[in-house]
């Protein structure tokens, strides 16, 4: 990839595509589970606690394939970076944080899932 294909509207979306995707899927995956959680031990008894798990479940798989993706992305971004000589030092820097913060936020969203599978729900 070119300096000018990182400069254009599509590569800077990619860089930031790639750097803010999991963490968007981490605020996606922390806010909906807590959201849910507070409500099913406040108004939600009635509910079957196997629902309210598999929906938990849910949030968690959709989070963490957002996390994966952005992961993904940003790691095509480096390697594009890493083969382009041209390419400035902000794309440099976007790729290889994009990489580092998808794998953080990726741990994160698969650590927040592992009490869903252990605890109940409203200890």
């Amino acid at each position: 990839m070119s300096r000018a294909e990182f400069n254009d509207g599509r590569g800077v979306f990619r860089l930031w595509g790639g750097w803010l995707l999991a963490i968007l899927g981490w605020a996606l995956h922390l806010g909906l589970s807590y959201g849910l959680v507070g409500w099913y031990c406040e108004r939600g008894q009635g509910t079957a606690p196997h629902t309210v798990r598999f929906m938990l479940h849910g949030i968690t798989i959709v989070a963490a394939l957002m996390a994966a993706t952005g992961l993904v992305l940003a790691w095509r971004n480096l390697q594009s970076v890493r083969r382009s000589p041209d390419a400035h030092d902000r794309s440099r820097f976007m790729a290889i944080a994009g990489v580092l913060s998808s794998t953080l936020f990726l741990c994160i969203i698969l650590a927040q899932g592992v009490p869903i599978m252990i605890l109940e729900l409203c200890q």
